[in-house]
């Protein structure tokens, strides 16, 4: 798995994002846990 954090995508400066990498193998679980433990991640950032 590799996470790529970068920012200014909306114009060059606002909208961070990230590029999630999951490998070739992964299986529809893990691709789930994934989803799930970044969506958590993001709740806690952001305050949700």
């Amino acid at each position: 798995m590799m996470c790529y954090p970068t920012q200014g995508c909306a114009n060059g400066i606002d909208g961070d994002h990230v590029l999630l990498a999951p490998s070739y193998t992964s299986s529809a679980d893990e691709i789930t846990t994934i989803v799930e433990l970044l969506e958590r991640a993001v709740s806690v950032v952001v305050g949700d």
